[in-house]
């Protein structure tokens, strides 16, 4: 009788040390961000820009601090004009002191039967960066507008014009 209690003993302590060890050393979901160093700034790490930019001008956008990058996470673009009849395919062009940060490109949209489409290519744009593009600490990240090969009954001036609208977000990171 000694050696069947030792036996359900030994057994039952085996089966709960199992059971300890498994959720003790299951995987656990990892999160993470941003990646690499953390960010700490003692005030919100979080940047964003917004506007409008006219064809053929440019417009600052944000400057990272000397001390940190900026990690440009979101971009939206959205292309419009003041004439409907205007079509046009603009030139989204994010360049710092660096170098290019990123090219996109967004059209237009078109009165055409009494509905508005799209009059080459996409009229919003909406990009979210896994990784994100890093602008270098002190540069300032600067977006300009032109026109790329298509555009129809469009200048620079009213009424006329095109213009895209935009939102760019990003973080603070260490260099």
């Amino acid at each position: 009788m000694d050696n069947r209690f030792h036996l359900t003993l030994t057994v039952g302590l085996a089966v709960c040390l199992g059971a300890v060890a498994t959720i003790a050393l299951s995987p656990q979901d990892a999160v993470g961000y941003p990646a690499g160093p953390a960010v700490s700034v003692g005030a919100n790490p979080v940047v964003h820009a917004g506007g409008t930019a006219n064809w053929g001008t440019s417009a600052d956008l944000f400057t990272a601090p000397a001390d940190h990058d900026i990690v440009i996470t979101d971009i939206v673009l959205s292309g419009n004009t003041d004439n409907h009849r205007c079509k046009a395919q603009a030139w989204v062009k994010m360049d710092s002191a660096s170098g290019t940060l990123g090219e996109f490109s967004v059209g237009t949209p078109v009165l055409y039967t009494n509905s508005w489409v799209a009059s080459g290519g996409e009229t919003n744009l909406v990009v979210d960066l896994a990784s994100g593009l890093r602008l270098p600490a002190g540069e300032t990240a600067q977006l300009s507008v032109s026109m790329d090969g298509m555009s129809y009954d469009c200048s620079t001036s009213y009424p006329n014009r095109v213009r895209v609208h935009y939102a760019i977000s990003g973080y603070l990171a260490q260099p």
